[in-house]
């Protein structure tokens, strides 16, 4: 073919043109990191190593997005303040896997719609308080959680996760929508997400499902890479690894720059409050990869994390700790609430964090960043509980705290003893609660930070006030949390400030000022400046970072109605004074009643007493606790009305015709009573394992008494290696009924076992420094109750971590500390059962069950 001159200087033009725009789009300035030889993130700059540490957070999108736009909000300005809130707590870090079922087309087109554009503007938003993001621009999911999937446009709703990965069409689709995603321009902060800084990488799709030949998802995740730096896009660009681990040399076969993994320790979903220890399950981080070649040298990334249903503020920094010490860069816990329905928990039932309404966790991600930022990369600090102290920050399951104390920050999620460790060259300090330097009566996270010497600028939170179990079944109608904005006092203990330091407000509308007296002042939720006596100081241009020296967030009450917040204990012991403790919201309390009975006595009245503001205790007397049934009720008096918990019955609307107001009933046992700790007819939130697995199942039979349940535990596929069985949480079973004194001293088990003569289970308890102590019984297919001396348990190492964490290749024992000498029944978590198949050949190649009735603990005086 012969080209003219003049074409060939149009070609040359054009050629030109393109790669001045792919210099101009690949500069230093727009990406911001790159990976070095040894595959560590570095700056571009400095060439020091880039970490980011944040959270995941979907207001643009599916459920946050429909539960606010309900309420009327606006979502500009609730992005606006959750990303303040976010940068006010030193997030660094930005994840979400964007719902393309709600922006794309069947084929892959992008739509340009309100998800969109409220996406961009979230982005633009965390640029101006430095927050860097990873996109994951493919969820795969519907957009329904916790609602019903709506009937939205998007390829991944058309196919359906299975076949996004396979399916010619599917895949044609994605890389349609990744080109034209990635050559869109943001209209907020007018560049592409290749030319914004503040972008620093991506992860192609979130958990994929992947299936067929391995050769086949290497070749998938080319294309779409392939699709993506087809745009000019030249940053780091990670693929999961995690989510299937069969997949693993595929996927570290592809050209993808680094990998994802995920992490929630606790499993998810469990439907209550996890009471337990949990930090021997984060005791580290497994990567089994090892044996891969193409995996080394590839920089790791935390995609999603959390420690699901628990409500203790000790677990974010261990597992920064571990993440850390197994070499990632990048980690974003799942999912910050937005701050309109965080009062409810809605979005995602199993987890909880935001700093209004969860302000000790929230402390604890604010240390965790701290942490994963500062510690140095790959570092091992040993195995727990040894590794419960990492540089400057410490975690304690006991205490529910997490604290950084260092020359110039001071940070704890809940009261402290511990002394700073320079008071004179403090700069910044936030907690939850008292400690040597403020001493606090609310509820809400505070935050103290120096702007010269002898000027601070501090921002007080409302009271965050529970008043159910978040990780329950939540509706949007219902709190599990309520703001109150209340005044209390807070003693200062900072030197540079004396004992009478002026308060003058700062944020718009707060009038609210004073003068310490001894150090001392009533404070509201606001931010104020404090400043030694007689310092004058101009606060104009002045910020803490990116935190405007006038910036506060945090939503007014809207509720009227009184709330009370009581957990009954399971079983008593009978001749103890039992104190009963309750959390009360109201408006004007006239005065608190206990009412209660026993049998078929009239009700007693005994005042509550009020320990806080919110916290209210009573105690019924040992010579009144008989055994029996106690049957109890909460009488709140507020604006000369009854309301009666746990029913929340109002005197106004109880006549003749009604039915009487709700009570509590607990069970007080005889002094020689057993007491039981597992129930398969009661307690059925049991822990198994191996979970999905069709070789080990697990369902309940009928007993032979009427509401008796046994538990099977069915072994379908013998050949199976490993240990089957299952824990049970007994902590709050064994609490109320150890007070007496420790005299359980015999544990007995009812069981048999069906499909073989004879068959060895072990039984053990579970500790919180996480050992378990064990023996061996050996079962018949005759149902029997075997007794066991409590005595004759030996430590048997770690227990087995479960539920079962994600990803599913963590360790399954937990490390073991043996140094304790002595295990009471006070420091039992947990019942264990486990068992494996100890013979081999075809005569036992047949399925076998384990039936388990009820355990309880008895008394060696006592004859059942």
């Amino acid at each position: 073919m012969k080209i003219s001159p003049y074409n060939l200087i149009l070609v040359l033009s054009f050629l030109a043109t393109e790669i001045t725009y792919a210099q101009k789009k690949t500069t230093k300035d727009s990406n911001p990191i790159y990976v070095d030889e040894k595959g560590i993130l570095r700056w571009n700059g400095s060439k020091e190593e880039a970490t980011f540490f944040g959270v995941n957070y979907s207001t643009p999108f599916a459920f946050a997005y429909r539960a606010q736009r309900s309420l009327g909000v606006d979502i500009e300005q609730a992005i606006r303040e959750d990303v303040y809130h976010m940068s006010r707590l030193g997030f660094n870090a930005f994840r979400v896997h964007v719902w393309d079922t709600e922006i794309s087309d069947m084929e892959g087109n992008l739509l340009e719609n309100e998800h969109l554009r409220l996406f961009d503007f979230l982005l633009a938003e965390l640029k101006k308080r430095e927050i860097r993001t990873i996109i994951t621009p493919i969820a795969f999911w519907g957009n329904g959680y916790p609602e019903p999937d709506e009937d939205t446009p998007g390829f991944s709703r058309h196919y359906g996760r299975s076949k996004l990965t396979t399916h010619e069409e599917a895949i044609e689709a994605q890389e349609n929508y990744l080109k034209q995603f990635f050559e869109r321009v943001n209209p907020y902060t007018k560049m592409s997400y290749q030319e914004d800084p503040d972008v620093v990488a991506i992860e192609i799709n979130n958990e994929p499902a992947h299936s067929g030949p391995k050769e086949g998802v290497t070749a998938y995740i080319n294309r779409l890479k392939r699709a993506i730096t087809g745009t000019g896009f030249s940053k780091p660009i990670f693929y999961n690894i995690s989510q299937g681990p069969y997949y693993a040399d595929a996927v570290a076969g592809s050209e993808a720059d680094g990998f994802s993994f995920q992490w929630y320790p606790s499993g998810l979903v469990y439907g209550k409050t996890l009471p337990e220890n949990y930090l021997p399950h984060v005791n580290r981080y497994h990567i089994p990869f090892d044996t891969i070649p193409e995996f080394h040298q590839k920089p790791l990334m935390v995609y999603e994390f959390d420690a699901a249903d628990i409500m203790g503020s000790y677990m974010y920094p261990a597992m920064a700790r571990s993440f850390r010490q197994a070499g990632f860069q990048w980690a974003t816990q799942f999912a910050y609430d937005p701050l309109a329905i965080a009062h409810t928990n809605t979005e995602y039932q199993t987890h909880y964090l935001n700093l209004i309404y969860t302000p000790a966790k929230a402390i604890s991600m604010m240390i965790a960043g701290k942490a994963f930022r500062n510690l140095p990369l790959k570092k091992d600090y040993g195995n727990y509980p040894d590794n419960n102290q990492f540089g400057p920050i410490r975690v304690s399951y006991q205490e529910s705290l997490s604290e950084m104390n260092s020359e110039e920050e001071f940070y704890y999620s809940n009261n402290t003893n511990t002394a700073p460790k320079n008071p004179k060259k403090l700069e910044h300090l936030a907690g939850v609660g008292s400690s040597a330097i403020v001493k606090y009566e609310g509820l809400g996270a505070y935050f103290l930070d120096k702007l010269v010497s002898g000027i601070w600028r501090l921002e007080v939170m409302p009271d965050a006030v529970p008043i159910r179990d978040p990780f329950a079944k939540t509706l949007p109608d219902r709190s599990v949390t309520r703001v109150i904005w209340g005044e209390h006092r807070m003693q200062i203990n900072l030197e540079e400030l004396g004992v009478d330091f002026n308060v003058k407000p700062l944020d718009n509308g707060n009038s609210y000022e004073t003068v310490a007296k001894a150090g001392s002042i009533q404070i509201r939720p606001g931010t104020y400046l404090l400043t030694e006596k007689g310092r004058k100081f101009d606060v104009k241009n002045q910020s803490v970072g990116t935190i405007g020296i006038r910036e506060f967030v945090a939503p007014r009450p809207t509720f009227n109605s009184v709330a009370l917040h009581h957990t009954p204990p399971i079983e008593l012991s009978p001749k103890s004074p039992f104190i009963i403790r309750a959390k009360i919201e109201s408006q004007s309390i006239d005065k608190v009643l206990l009412q209660f009975r026993q049998g078929g006595d009239r009700f007693q009245e005994i005042p509550m007493k009020a320990n806080s503001t919110y916290d209210y205790e009573v105690e019924i007397p040992a010579e009144e606790m008989n055994p029996g049934m106690l049957t109890y009720r909460i009488n709140l008096e507020e604006n000369s009305e009854s309301v009666y918990f746990p029913g929340g019955e109002k005197s106004s609307d109880l006549n003749w015709a009604s039915d009487p107001p709700q009570t509590w009933e607990v069970y007080v046992a005889r002094e020689d009573g057993a007491l039981e700790i597992f129930n398969p007819a009661q307690d059925q939130k049991i822990h198994i394992y191996p979970t999905y697995n069709s070789g080990f199942r697990t369902r309940l039979e009928a007993g032979y008494f009427s509401g008796e349940m046994l538990l099977q535990l069915r072994a379908e596929d013998p050949s199976s290696s490993g240990p089957m069985g299952f824990q049970y949480p007994i902590k709050e079973k064994l609490i109320d009924r150890l007070d007496t004194g420790e005299d359980f001293d015999k544990i007995i088990l009812q069981a048999r076992v069906v499909g073989r003569e004879k068959f060895p289970l072990k039984l053990g308890l579970t500790y919180k420094n996480s050992v378990i102590r064990t023996t061996m019984v050996e079962l018949n297919n005759s149902f029997q109750e075997m007794e066991i001396a409590l005595k004759d348990l030996n430590v048997d190492g770690g227990a087995l971590l479960l539920p079962r964490p994600y990803p599913g290749f963590m360790p399954l024992y937990s490390p073991s500390d043996n140094e304790n000498s002595h295990y009471g029944l006070e420091q039992v978590e947990k019942i264990e059962i486990t068992f494996e198949n100890p013979e081999t050949g075809e005569s036992t190649s047949s399925p076998f069950q384990i039936e388990i009735g009820k355990i309880w603990l008895k008394k060696s005086h006592t004859e059942h």
